[in-house]
Protein backbone atom coordinates (compact mmCIF):
# COMPACT_ATOMS: atom_id res chain seq x y z
CA UNK A 1 0.00 0.00 0.00
CA UNK A 2 1.67 3.43 -1.13
CA UNK A 3 0.48 6.39 1.12
CA UNK A 4 1.01 9.74 0.72
CA UNK A 5 1.59 11.95 4.29
CA UNK A 6 1.35 15.74 4.54
CA UNK A 7 1.74 17.17 7.51
CA UNK A 8 3.36 21.17 6.70
CA UNK A 9 0.73 23.81 7.74
CA UNK A 10 -0.43 25.91 5.27
CA UNK A 11 -1.05 23.27 2.16
CA UNK A 12 -3.23 23.54 -0.39
CA UNK A 13 -3.74 20.13 -2.82
CA UNK A 14 -5.49 20.18 -6.50
CA UNK A 15 -6.11 18.06 -9.06
CA UNK A 16 -4.45 18.68 -12.70
CA UNK A 17 -5.71 15.15 -14.64
CA UNK A 18 -4.76 12.61 -12.97
CA UNK A 19 -1.71 14.37 -11.05
CA UNK A 20 -2.35 15.25 -7.36
CA UNK A 21 -0.27 18.87 -7.05
CA UNK A 22 0.86 20.02 -3.53
CA UNK A 23 1.09 23.51 -3.29
CA UNK A 24 2.67 26.10 -0.40
CA UNK A 25 2.83 29.37 0.84
CA UNK A 26 5.53 29.86 -1.81
CA UNK A 27 4.40 28.36 -4.51
CA UNK A 28 4.28 24.70 -6.23
CA UNK A 29 5.73 22.65 -3.99
CA UNK A 30 5.64 18.97 -5.64
CA UNK A 31 3.10 16.42 -8.02
CA UNK A 32 2.10 13.05 -7.32
CA UNK A 33 0.77 10.52 -10.03
CA UNK A 34 -2.80 9.67 -8.56
CA UNK A 35 -2.09 6.02 -9.78
CA UNK A 36 0.58 5.77 -7.06
CA UNK A 37 -1.35 6.41 -4.07
CA UNK A 38 -3.70 4.11 -2.27
CA UNK A 39 -4.15 6.84 0.80
CA UNK A 40 -3.22 10.19 1.65
CA UNK A 41 -2.63 10.85 5.70
CA UNK A 42 -3.36 14.77 6.35
CA UNK A 43 -2.10 16.91 9.06
CA UNK A 44 -2.57 19.92 10.19
CA UNK A 45 -4.02 22.61 8.16
CA UNK A 46 -4.26 21.87 4.65
CA UNK A 47 -7.18 22.99 1.97
CA UNK A 48 -8.88 21.00 -0.75
CA UNK A 49 -11.57 20.85 -2.99
CA UNK A 50 -15.11 18.73 -3.19
CA UNK A 51 -14.22 18.43 -6.47
CA UNK A 52 -10.86 16.58 -5.58
CA UNK A 53 -12.44 14.79 -2.60
CA UNK A 54 -14.93 13.26 -5.71
CA UNK A 55 -11.16 12.77 -7.62
CA UNK A 56 -9.62 10.52 -5.44
CA UNK A 57 -12.94 8.77 -4.90
CA UNK A 58 -13.57 7.72 -8.31
CA UNK A 59 -9.40 6.49 -8.17
CA UNK A 60 -10.41 4.49 -5.06
CA UNK A 61 -8.40 6.64 -2.78
CA UNK A 62 -8.57 6.65 0.98
CA UNK A 63 -8.10 9.93 3.38
CA UNK A 64 -7.27 9.94 6.42
CA UNK A 65 -7.58 13.53 8.55
CA UNK A 66 -5.97 14.22 11.64
CA UNK A 67 -6.77 17.50 13.56
CA UNK A 68 -6.64 19.21 16.39
CA UNK A 69 -5.52 18.80 19.84
CA UNK A 70 -7.30 15.15 20.16
CA UNK A 71 -5.99 13.99 16.99
CA UNK A 72 -9.23 12.00 16.48
CA UNK A 73 -8.65 10.95 12.87
CA UNK A 74 -11.68 11.17 10.28
CA UNK A 75 -11.47 8.53 7.80
CA UNK A 76 -13.02 8.70 4.06
CA UNK A 77 -13.29 5.60 2.62
CA UNK A 78 -14.41 5.54 -1.66
CA UNK A 79 -14.76 1.82 -1.57
CA UNK A 80 -15.85 0.32 1.12
CA UNK A 81 -15.54 -2.70 -0.69
CA UNK A 82 -12.07 -2.87 -1.11
CA UNK A 83 -11.27 -2.53 2.42
CA UNK A 84 -13.73 -5.21 3.11
CA UNK A 85 -12.27 -7.52 0.62
CA UNK A 86 -8.84 -6.96 2.44
CA UNK A 87 -9.90 -7.60 5.99
CA UNK A 88 -11.76 -10.92 4.98
CA UNK A 89 -8.33 -11.93 3.23
CA UNK A 90 -6.28 -10.90 6.37
CA UNK A 91 -8.69 -12.91 8.30
CA UNK A 92 -8.48 -15.99 6.20
CA UNK A 93 -4.91 -15.49 6.57
CA UNK A 94 -5.31 -15.35 10.75
CA UNK A 95 -6.80 -18.70 10.50
CA UNK A 96 -3.72 -20.39 8.86
CA UNK A 97 -1.48 -21.36 11.14
CA UNK A 98 1.23 -22.40 8.36
CA UNK A 99 1.12 -18.52 7.54
CA UNK A 100 0.67 -17.73 11.35
CA UNK A 101 4.28 -19.78 12.19
CA UNK A 102 5.98 -17.77 9.04
CA UNK A 103 5.46 -14.68 10.85
CA UNK A 104 7.16 -15.65 14.31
Amino acid sequence: MSCLYLDKRGLTLKNEGNVLVVFGESGRLSTVPLNLIERICIRGSTQLSAGLLAKLGEKDIAVLVLQGLAKKPTLMLPSLRKDAKRRQIQYQLSQQRSFIISFV
